[in-house]
């Protein structure tokens, strides 16, 4: 099962003496939290790079002053992987427009789910896997909190392991739904003319190679996230499919199920994009959380905007597991029924 490791007194330079051991311990536990290392931008992609988790090298990047005649820089194709001061201004403005809050931002405390025993947190951006529309899958997400004034523990980020998850399915579905596919169709988070790639849902990890459950769940009053493709599920009706989502939905919102980093002001967190579901606590203010982050999904050039794919090291060459990484099947808790 994927675990948070938290990582104290680390400093940049010896991530970049020895990023092998760092990917190691990416790759058996699947989130690295490093705290208070306070990178700069250009330290931040330099030491993602050194991991292997930067699509493009940094040379790439638009960095004002490093530039030379010899190797000018393009400002006009800044690779896309990086994304710059993200403070979910777009989010607060849709809910101060009353888009599905009724006008108000979503206060910090616990939240009761229906047929849940025990409170979660309450989110400001529901539990959602990054990127799922696209042709090539996101692998690895780095953020890097250069500002955080909110109040301790609201902006929150929390993850739930959804290859943890498909072990837990019930095998009605696990063995009958393995060519289920979601169908290529515009969605309504999408814009317009971007369609939801045709994907599987139960996916091969990208390095580690077992199975995830790559999707978000949504129930019945919700707009739905992706449509499922009825003709690649076999003999499930419409309503077995939606048992599916509510389950996956309810699992995700399960705070036994979830993990939550609470940031610190200088906090760099690396996490497998691929594996783990996500969402942001609730409770900080505009402005109060602002970080860069990198998005790593193998080199394909949609993510670089014109550039050839990365050319850099490749993590797998560095180390080999030792032990192999390994999920835990789950447990249900004694008295509970909800895991199926």
């Amino acid at each position: 099962m994927a675990t948070i490791v938290e990582l104290k007194n680390v400093k940049k330079e010896d991530i970049l003496r020895d990023p092998a051991q760092f990917s190691e311990q990416f790759f058996s536990n699947g989130i690295l939290g490093f705290r208070g290392l306070n990178l700069g931008r250009w330290d931040f992609v330099e030491v993602i790079w050194a991991l292997g988790f930067n699509d493009a090298p940094p040379h790439f990047y638009d960095n004002p002053g490093e530039a030379t005649p010899e190797e000018p820089y393009d400002h006009s194709i800044q690779p896309n992987c990086l994304r710059m001061d993200e403070d979910f201004k777009p989010r607060f403005e849709s809910m101060w427009n009353g888009v599905g809050t009724g006008g108000e931002v979503p206060e910090a405390g616990d939240f009761y789910y229906p047929g849940i025993d025990e409170p979660t947190r309450q989110t400001f951006m529901f539990w959602y896997m990054d990127d799922l529309q696209k042709e090539h899958l996101l692998r690895v997400k780095s953020i890097n909190m250069h500002t955080y004034t909110a109040p301790p523990t609201t902006g929150g980020l929390g993850f739930v392991d959804m290859a943890q998850a498909y072990l837990d399915l019930p095998d009605k579905w696990k063995e009958g739904l393995q060519e289920a596919r979601k169908l290529e169709k515009q969605v309504v988070w999408l814009p317009e003319g971007q369609l939801q790639h045709p994907h599987l849902v139960f996916q091969d990890h990208w390095f580690l190679g077992h199975k995830i459950l790559m999707t978000q769940g949504f129930n019945s009053d919700c707009e739905p996230p992706f449509h499922w493709d009825m003709a690649t599920v076999g003999s499930f009706t419409e309503e077995e499919i939606q048992e599916v989502n509510v389950w996956t939905f309810n699992y995700q919102c399960d705070p036994r199920n979830q993990q939550w980093w609470d940031w610190e002001q200088g906090d760099l967190l690396v996490y497998d994009a691929q594996q783990l579901a996500v969402a942001w606590s609730a409770g900080f203010g505009l402005g109060e959380l602002v970080f860069d982050s990198l998005h790593y999904n193998g080199g394909y050039e949609e993510d670089l905007r014109g550039h050839a794919p990365s050319t850099g090291h490749d993590p797998r060459e560095d180390f080999a597991l030792d032990p192999p990484y390994e999920v835990k099947p789950y447990v249900v808790p004694e008295g509970h029924e909800y895991h199926g």
